[in-house]
């Protein structure tokens, strides 16, 4: 699991600058006035991030809680868990998976129950939009049965709160970063014709690729 930040200031000193509306006193007649404790903890967040930066919670080969049975006592969940209390305290914009989704062997249907036990039931109390990628685990079988797995992980997206899957690739644009979801497990003449045409085409300063395998 790795959470990190994309930040899209020009440098550092624009995610440390203070906020004058924020200062902890101000002076008055030769005095110092000590303003009440602040305890919007969202409002601290965005105060500490400013307005340049785009925090990406991302992680890969999540999906192997065992059952419906355990899903509250799988390791799957504590790392939910984990990620959760690393969003309240620096905030998260936004998630990426960078496949194996569901293990082992991926669904069947965009309502295979595994979806439930493997990602909305651990994912979905985070409240991020979470765009998926597709790993090798998530489309095991033959071509036929590669597809339909294909097939079922993006008709998901229409069902799910948190799951996001438009397509077998696809890109988006968040706060000035477009990011390119490439599949890996397929990575053809024409998926690498089509994300050279979109990365020359892109109009936004930051520009970010990601998939299960090294390309």
């Amino acid at each position: 699991i790795l959470p990190y930040q994309a930040t899209l200031a020009h440098n550092r000193e624009h995610r440390i600058k203070a906020n004058p509306e924020q200062r902890a006193t101000t002076n008055t007649k030769r005095h110092t006035t000590h303003r009440k404790p602040h305890h919007n903890h969202k409002e601290q967040r965005e105060s500490k991030r400013g307005h340049h930066t785009l925090e990406v919670l991302a992680f890969g080969d999540s999906g192997s809680c065992e059952s419906e049975f355990v899903k509250d006592s799988c390791k799957q969940h504590e790392i939910a868990l984990a990620m959760k209390k690393v969003c309240l305290k620096y905030g998260c914009d936004m998630g990426i998976t960078l496949g194996d989704n569901i293990y082992e062997i991926g669904t069947e249907s965009a309502n295979d129950s595994q979806f439930n036990y493997k990602f909305d039931h651990h994912y979905d109390p985070l409240k991020l939009k979470i765009y998926a990628a597709l790993g090798n685990h998530d489309v095991v079988g033959g071509e036929i049965a590669r597809q339909n797995k294909i097939d079922a992980q993006v008709a998901r997206s229409k069902l799910a709160a948190s799951w996001r899957m438009p397509a077998e690739y696809y890109d988006y644009v968040k706060a000035g970063t477009h990011f390119f979801v490439i599949n890996s497990n397929n990575f053809d003449q024409q998926q690498a014709s089509w994300l050279a045409s979109k990365l020359k085409a892109s109009k936004q300063r930051w520009k970010v690729v990601y998939g299960h395998h090294p390309i």
